[in-house]
């Protein structure tokens, strides 16, 4: 992955943490804490890094990953819960420093 990244150029990189629209569950247990410093040691500061939890985790679990991924110098945490509880996943914005980010599967123009 390393030489693809040199290779191409590329100066940012995102990853996928959680289960993927499971609560509170990982792909594999323990995978996503050990995944987000890792990739930040394998990489160093010079490049930009991304999360996305494919709507993972409840509001207290989200921060508790927000915060390890701000610890490791992540840009944004992406859909951290339920793409379309809107008030989880304010909470977890107004917890963290990093941006939340999301909409993707949001379609209507109302919201």
């Amino acid at each position: 992955m390393q030489k693809l990244m040199a290779e191409s150029g590329a100066r940012v990189l995102k990853i996928r943490l959680g289960g993927r629209m499971s609560r509170n569950a990982d792909s594999l247990p323990g995978r996503t804490e050990a995944l987000i410093p890792k990739v930040r040691a394998a990489f160093g500061d010079a490049l930009t890094l991304y999360a996305d939890a494919n709507s993972s985790y409840d509001p207290r679990e989200a921060i508790r990953i927000g915060r390890l991924m701000e610890a490791h110098g992540y840009g944004f945490c992406e859909e951290p819960c339920e793409f379309d509880d809107l008030w989880a996943t304010k909470e977890v914005a107004d917890a963290l420093t990093i941006p939340v980010a999301g909409g993707e599967q949001e379609f209507s123009l109302h919201r």
